[in-house]
């Protein structure tokens, strides 16, 4: 029950009500929609969190499995035609090798008779290294909560370099488990770091274009990318070369074709698919990851990929971006398009549920998503909030189930950079880029923001939070990452 003071904002009279509530043991807050009795209106039925069970027909249902190689027919013609099943059904007999000694380099390293004896005795290491508990570790990290109380991001804590010759940077993600971030360049080339240091992390190159979009898989260890050449990569951790390559001359029998630059891309469905926007279409991905860590046969790469399904938009040229829930199952995708719209879709019956004409003045560069994170979760009604920015127009706050907006956020700059937003795990802030070298955060229930952070010296190009605990990172186009914590 609240106890305490209640804020009420009324953004139309009849829709919609603001109400920020405070309970009892903990700080909450809960946005309520409230619609005119007398309009007949179904709206209020929309939801990000998924409340029907998927039809006969959904395209989700889709199950991709890889399929073994036969044997061509060429080759079953070069066999004998009398004794055929002879060669086909006969064991292999196993090849045993008998121990013997083997030397693999011309010279033999030298017994040291000739050296001059060691003048150091042996000495033994007193203080044992102590040994790291992996499963300990992950148990630990699994047990672990949000703090809901730390405070708001501002002083400053650490800071990397990334920046390449000629190279800027233009998007930014942490993982979902918050231990590494991810930085893509102009180049190609997507920069991964660690989150608890600074020091140098591993770059993963090969793509031509530079990054249009950036996703974590639900566990943090896969990593998808989409560069302007119409090309999207999975990287896996601990792998230089991706472990799959989408483009438009790989794998004709995949049905996948990009007809345009690709725009955006994410996981979707606790992993299940990748959604990639190209032109005016959403395609719908299944994949198999079926990497295998062997030093010896790295070359036997039996990961594929397959279309699913091909959404339309109809009445755009293009998709600007596109969002979706990944962390729990969700049928909803948010799409902007060229023509400054908006468009929810329902992945589940592949039809448009709701549409925003003219959602901003100018075509919507970010989406971001009040779905929580793996340390943290929301009310019920908190995960039906989503955000968009557009340059020149600010940040727009919008409700699954209202017609119309519900609050805007226009202190920061944004006059010719599109410069992107995030949303805190607790779902009570949002931070976003500037071109006045600073990185603002909003508290989403005033207009004004709740903090400015002015360490950086160029424009802040994106922002992220970190899903474990109270920490904001900031890239500039230059290449330099600044973390912020209470």
């Amino acid at each position: 029950m609240a106890t305490g003071a209640s804020i009420v904002k009324s953004v139309e009279p009849t829709l919609i009500r603001l109400i920020c509530v405070n309970e009892i043991g903990r700080s909450s807050w809960m946005l309520n929609v409230e619609f005119n009795d007398l309009e007949e209106n179904n709206d209020i039925r929309f939801s990000f969190l998924m409340k029907s069970p998927l039809l006969v027909s959904s395209p989700l249902r889709a199950k991709y499995k890889a399929v073994a190689k036969e044997i061509p027919d060429s080759r079953k013609a070069s066999l004998p035609a009398n004794d055929s099943s002879k060669y086909r059904n006969k064991p292999r007999a196993k090849v045993t090798i008998k121990d013997k000694p083997v030397t693999f380099r011309t010279k033999v390293k030298s017994s040291g008779y000739t050296m001059k004896p060691h003048e150091k005795m042996f000495q033994p290491k007193t203080i044992p290294k102590e040994k790291t508990n992996y499963t300990a570790d992950v148990r630990k990290l699994s047990l672990a909560e949000y703090p809901r109380e730390s405070g708001v991001p501002m002083v400053a804590d650490k800071r990397w370099d990334i920046g390449e010759s000629g190279c800027a940077v233009t998007s930014l993600k942490v993982a979902p488990d918050g231990m590494t971030l991810a930085a893509g360049l102009s180049s190609g080339s997507v920069v991964v770091l660690p989150t608890k240091s600074t020091g140098k992390g591993c770059v993963y190159s090969g793509s031509k274009g530079q990054i249009t979009g950036l996703g974590y898989n639900s566990i943090g260890n896969k990593l998808v990318s989409s560069t302007t050449g119409r090309v999207v990569n999975l990287w896996s951790k601990g792998q230089k070369d991706p472990v799959i390559r989408m483009d438009n001359n790989k794998s004709p029998s995949s049905e996948v074709v990009f007809p345009a630059d690709v725009s955006s891309c994410c996981f979707y469905y606790i992993d299940k698919f990748i959604i990639v926007a190209s032109g005016n279409l959403i395609i719908l991905i299944n994949y198999i990851d079926e990497t295998k860590t062997d030093d010896i046969k790295t070359y036997c790469n039996k990961s594929s990929y397959k279309l699913a399904h091909i959404y339309e938009n109809v009445g755009c040229q293009g998709i600007t971006n596109i969002c979706a829930v990944n962390l729990f199952y969700s049928h909803m995708c948010i799409a902007a398009t060229t023509n400054k719209g908006l468009v929810v879709w329902d992945m589940n019956t592949s039809q448009p549920i709701k549409t925003y004409q003219n959602a901003h003045k100018r075509p919507i560069n970010a989406i971001a998503l009040n779905q929580g994170s793996r340390f943290s979760g929301l009310p019920l009604e908190g995960y039906d909030y989503f955000w968009t920015s557009a340059v020149t127009d600010g940040i727009t706050l919008w409700d699954l189930r209202a017609r119309f907006s519900v609050r805007r956020y226009t202190a920061h700059t944004a006059r010719s950079a599109p410069c992107g937003i995030d949303v805190s795990p607790c779902g009570r802030y949002i931070a976003t880029g500037s071109e006045d070298r600073c990185s603002y955060i909003y508290d989403i229930r005033h207009y004004s923001p709740l903090n400015k952070l002015t360490i950086f010296k160029d424009t802040v190009i994106d922002v992220a939070f970190n899903p474990m605990y109270s920490a904001l990172y900031g890239v500039t186009t230059t290449g330099k990452i600044h973390s912020h914590v209470p």
